[in-house]
């Protein structure tokens, strides 16, 4: 695979500008001429991405991880990072949301155009004041005294049974009246992840598997305990009844149901050597992958590579950790350190 990489980007640096010098020479000196067989490293050229990156400079804070990042209804980005408050970005200007937490980890838009907030020990949603200007409402209060014991909210889920808040020690569903909890089967078991799938919602604990939440009731489900010592997992959609799973401890699989089988990539072994961390599903059916020091990967629905994205390519530095395609359709990275957006698309 690194071979592999390094082919392209070399083609690109390197072959190009000696293909424009060998065009001048033929046409100054008497009887050097070229054939025109240079399409190759136009197709490189064309494949490579064209970034944008942000840096503190941009958006006047300190040096941040970005875990997290959303588009809303209008058009607005928003990046929830390592510090107390959320970056509201208008293309043009950046603003910052405070929080009371040292955190953002999730950030997701609902049906009603309400922003719902993951943070530390805490979690709740944006509201507009008298002007508009959207500030933080904690939903903490509304969790009993004895569950408010948690850490980080990783991830938000909107469903028609409520909000869902997942922690690594709990989860949390707040249906507008209501705040139910479930708690992990055993005391070292932790929640790693939380997705609505082909009308399911799913769970994964580690030493349990992955398991269905129905109702109140966290329920086993056939072939779970392939996930059982998985980490941080992410399940997306596949076809029809097979769902594709992202894990940092166990690669890619399938689930159809009753049993995960491995789901082989041409990025495997760039993975081996660069540990997953998140993926998201983009509008084509692509995913994208992001690796812990590798950039970021695209992979096509039948696993081939489309592209990498890493600092070669222009990336602020290697550690990804969030993805989010805008309705441009354009990526937007969240780095160790500041954020990245592909910029051949234009925003807003």
């Amino acid at each position: 695979m690194a071979q592999r990489l390094s082919v392209r980007r070399y083609s690109f640096r390197f072959l190009l500008p000696a293909l424009l010098a060998l065009t001048y020479l033929s046409s100054t000196l008497p009887g050097f001429a070229v054939t025109p067989a240079a399409s190759a490293p136009q197709a490189a050229e064309a494949g490579m991405p064209v970034l944008e990156n942000f840096s503190t400079k941009d958006y006047n804070g300190s040096n941040q991880q970005f875990w997290t990042i959303l588009q809303d209804h209008r058009g607005l980005m928003y990046f929830g990072s390592s510090g107390s408050n959320i970056l509201e970005y208008d293309g043009v200007t950046w603003r910052k949301i405070f929080t009371p937490g040292s955190v953002i980890r999730s950030l997701v838009e609902d049906n009603q155009g309400r922003i719902w907030v993951g943070g530390a020990e805490n979690f709740g949603y944006l509201a507009p004041d008298a002007a508009g200007t959207l500030h933080y409402v904690s939903l903490l209060d509304k969790v009993p005294a004895d569950r408010r014991t948690f850490t980080d909210v990783w991830q938000i889920l909107i469903t028609p049974q409520g909000v869902f808040f997942r922690c690594y020690e709990m989860i949390f569903r707040w249906d507008g009246k209501e705040m139910h909890s479930w708690l992990p089967s055993a005391p070292k078991s932790l929640f790693q992840g939380i997705a609505a799938v082909h009308g399911h919602i799913y769970t994964a604990q580690t030493g349990v598997g992955l398991q269905e939440i129905v109702g109140d009731e966290l329920r086993a489900v056939p072939g779970g305990e392939g996930y059982l010592g998985a980490a941080k997992l992410f399940l997306h959609p596949y076809d029809e009844n097979r769902i594709l799973v992202t894990s940092r401890t166990a690669g890619i699989s399938l689930y159809d149901g009753q049993k995960a089988v491995p789901f082989p990539t041409e990025a495997d072994d760039y993975f081996k050597l660069h540990k997953i961390y998140t993926s998201t599903l983009l509008k084509d059916g692509a995913i994208c992958v992001t690796t812990l020091d590798g950039g970021a990967v695209i992979l096509e629905h039948d696993g081939r590579i489309r592209q990498t994205i890493d600092q070669a390519d222009g990336l602020a530095n290697s550690n990804a950790i969030s993805a989010y395609e805008d309705r441009e359709g354009a990526l937007w990275l969240g780095l160790g350190t500041g954020i990245s957006r592909d910029s051949k698309v234009p925003f807003m």
